[in-house]
């Protein structure tokens, strides 16, 4: 069986990953070469007869919704893989997230603009509701700040590499070209000193 937080192998009968700890459940896997559900018993697959050479060149595809439960899910963790599209997705999540903060902000901006403009006495919640809005957007850039980490050291890992390339973030422009170039690479489907 292979673990759905960690990607660790076990035996079948086991409750929990050895590994990560996790709750034992069976996961459809699919081929890294037709992309069609495999059987995990069997030695090759049924739709395109590659020969699955081990466990690790089955991969699970990650889907939009589960890419940002397992974002929260392993917001602290620093080892182990994170996939393409786990990367990605779980991004899109946040940056959806932050549009919708924004223009809340900005709509309710310019209706505290427009009340101080005019006659209108609903200046004061307008304004209220801009301190506010400007601490839930505080606050959840404070709170993605380490899962944003920890997601991207995984995704570092997938492809091979160091988790302290991370740190090039630090580098303003050449660094966060270079981490951008990182992030898209594929993932590395041999085994690897991370998983």
């Amino acid at each position: 069986m292979i673990c759905n937080n960690c990607g660790g192998e076990f035996n079948d009968d086991a409750n929990f990953c050895p590994y990560c700890g996790s709750k034992a459940e069976q996961r459809t896997v699919y081929c890294t070469n037709c992309g069609k559900p495999l059987d995990p018993t069997k030695e090759f697959c049924m739709n395109c007869g590659v020969r699955i050479r081990n466990k690790r060149h089955v991969s699970a595809k990650v889907g939009f919704v589960e890419a940002y439960k397992l974002y929260w899910k392993n917001a602290f963790n620093f080892s182990g893989r994170a996939s393409v599209a786990e990367y990605w997705f779980a991004i899109l999540w946040n940056i959806i997230i932050s549009v919708a903060i924004s223009i809340l902000f900005v709509v309710v901006l310019i209706g505290l603009i427009f009340g101080l403009a005019g006659t209108n006495f609903l200046y004061m919640p307008l304004g209220l509701s801009v301190l506010v809005l400007l601490i839930v957007a505080f606050v959840w850039g404070i709170v993605n700040l380490i899962p944003g980490i920890s997601l991207m050291v995984r995704r570092l890992h997938d492809s091979g590499k160091s988790g302290l390339f991370a740190l090039l973030s630090l580098v303003w422009v050449v660094g966060t070209i270079i981490l951008l170039v990182f992030m898209c690479l594929p993932s590395d489907e041999n085994e690897n000193q991370y998983g």
